[in-house]
């Protein structure tokens, strides 16, 4: 029922998140051909420029490792050319497909209309977001596919077509060819999928509807995704994968804690930063009140992803930076668990307008308290500092992400 009244919900409210969404692109878009090309972003057109089509499109390598990534930078750079924006036209239509697709994907798991806007808010005003969001790398494509894949995944629970196995078989393995710590994330949420599939056919046996149905969905699932992953990655796997051989001698610090909540948070007050994580926490359980299974659905993803980059230690994992970029899932429950904290205040707040005047309240209080969300997120980030240098065509150096507090 949930998801079936999804489409008129979303009919209802489309109007707010286009607005957030043409700020956020706005934000990202405003100077993008002014923005020197930087640091790693260089990576993947150094491959580019280097190697052969064949070779850039079966070798994975030490640095500039998405495929996809480095095969639209060599088509590129043999027709059109390189340019600011051209580099990062991937990144673009990403970043434009989150903003449509995260509403939809909260509105469908959630049904709250005011918890898919403050998503969008918390998405569009996100410093981290607005870089990766400029940024000639493989990170925007990975979030969107990553996102694609949980909403698919939530789906297969609930669904009796095969319409979510189907997305999922072809976000997963897309996401997995964009970034390889897709692989972890999805394959370690799709175990409740398994879990549940274990669970019914213990109570029910194979031959009842439930266990029939979970069965088929997993199998299209994984069928479909292992396919595609067995085409687009076999040449790859077999040319062989020249990675680092030596894992990060660095560990986490006292600066990684303080830098991870402001990168997540997006504010550069360390109070405000811990004050939005606490917040968030305990919206992730208000979150899991509503939808439980979605839920474990992000925190086995994020946990195995997490478990994976502790075992490896790449490159500069202790930066975190570096470690929130691998683990993209942290910014889905993040937004999820503020946006359900948000909507709990909201729901509060009209509900002691209202006893006070003596009529519903709601339809005056959340349009103002998602914009007052969205002032706080913005006037305690390094957002106004960032627009108030002009001229300024070094937004993209990573110096600005290392921590927000400088800013």
């Amino acid at each position: 029922e949930r998801l079936g009244g999804v489409a008129r919900l979303a009919r209802a409210f489309w109007p707010a998140p286009l607005a957030v969404g043409l700020v956020g692109a706005w934000l990202r878009y405003h100077d993008l051909s002014a923005q020197i090309v930087l640091d790693d972003e260089w990576h993947s057109l150094f491959r580019a420029a280097s190697e052969d089509l064949v070779t850039v499109a079966t070798e994975y390598a030490r640095i500039a490792t998405s495929i996809p990534m480095n095969v639209f930078n060599k088509v590129l750079l043999d027709t059109w050319g390189f340019s600011e924006v051209s580099v990062r036209l991937v990144t673009i239509l990403a970043t434009l497909g989150i903003f449509a697709v995260l509403p939809w994907g909260v509105l469908r798991m959630f049904g709250s209309k005011t918890m898919a806007i403050a998503a969008s808010i918390l998405f569009a005003f996100s410093p981290f977001w607005i870089f990766y969001g400029m940024s000639a790398r493989p990170y925007a494509p990975y979030f969107l596919l990553l996102f694609v894949g949980y909403v698919s995944l939530g789906g297969m629970l609930v669904e009796k077509g095969l319409r979510s196995a189907v997305t999922f078989g072809v976000s997963a393995a897309l996401a997995i060819y964009f970034h390889l710590y897709a692989l972890p994330a999805l394959a370690g949420a799709a175990l409740l999928v398994v879990w549940k599939l274990a669970q019914a056919v213990r109570r029910d046996g194979f031959g009842a509807a439930e266990p029939r149905r979970l069965l088929l969905q997993t199998g299209v699932a994984a069928g479909l995704c292992g396919a595609l992953l067995l085409i687009l990655l076999l040449p790859a796997v077999l040319t062989g994968v020249r990675l680092p051989p030596e894992k990060e001698g660095q560990f986490f610090n006292l600066a990684f804690a303080r830098e991870a909540v402001e990168l997540l948070t997006g504010a550069r007050y360390p109070d405000v930063a811990w004050l939005l994580t606490a917040s968030a926490l305990f919206g992730v359980w208000l979150a899991g009140r509503r939808n439980q299974s979605f839920m474990i659905l992000l925190g086995l993803g994020l946990s195995s992803s997490l478990l994976l980059t502790l075992y490896t230690r790449p490159n500069f994992f202790h930066v975190a930076l570096v470690t929130w970029r691998y683990n993209l899932t942290v910014f889905l429950l993040y937004f999820v668990g503020l946006a359900a904290c948000a909507d709990a205040l909201i729901a509060k707040l009209a509900s002691f307008v209202a006893a006070r005047s003596g009529r519903s309240a709601e339809r005056a209080v959340a349009p103002a308290a998602l914009v007052a969300l969205g002032l706080l997120v913005v006037l305690t980030s390094p957002i106004p500092r960032d627009l108030s240098l002009r001229p300024n065509n070094f937004r993209l150096h990573s110096a600005f992400q290392e921590g927000y507090s400088p800013w």
